[in-house]
C-alpha cells in the first residue's frame, strides 16, 4: 500500500523546486538565492522528490517506479507497467 503522505512531500518538493527556480530568475543579483545559489538549491528540491518517488511511490504488484502522485482520494490509479489499481492508504 502506497502512503498517500510521501505523494504530498513529493508534490510538495516539486512545487518549491519551480518556486525556486522561477524567483532565482527574477531577483537581483545582491541576494542569496540569484543564480546558481539559487539552481543547487532547487535542484536538491527535485533531486529530494525523486528520491522519493523512487524509494516510496513504487507500484505494489510488480515494482515499476514513479507511481502516479496523489494529493486526495481523486479516482483510481492504476501501474502503467501492469495495469493493476494502485493502493494509497486513506
Amino acid at each position: 500500500m502506497l502512503k498517500r503522505s510521501y505523494g504530498r512531500a513529493a508534490i510538495m518538493l516539486y512545487a518549491l523546486f519551480f518556486v525556486i527556480m522561477t524567483i532565482s530568475c527574477f531577483i537581483d543579483s545582491s541576494s542569496w538565492i540569484h543564480g546558481p545559489n539559487g539552481y543547487m538549491i532547487a535542484c536538491g528540491f527535485q533531486g529530494a522528490a525523486v528520491f522519493i518517488r523512487d524509494k516510496y511511490l513504487r507500484c505494489t504488484y510488480c515494482g515499476k517506479t514513479f507511481a502516479p502522485l496523489q494529493w486526495s482520494k481523486s479516482g483510481t490509479k492504476h501501474c502503467k507497467k501492469c495495469g493493476k489499481p494502485l493502493e494509497y492508504d486513506r
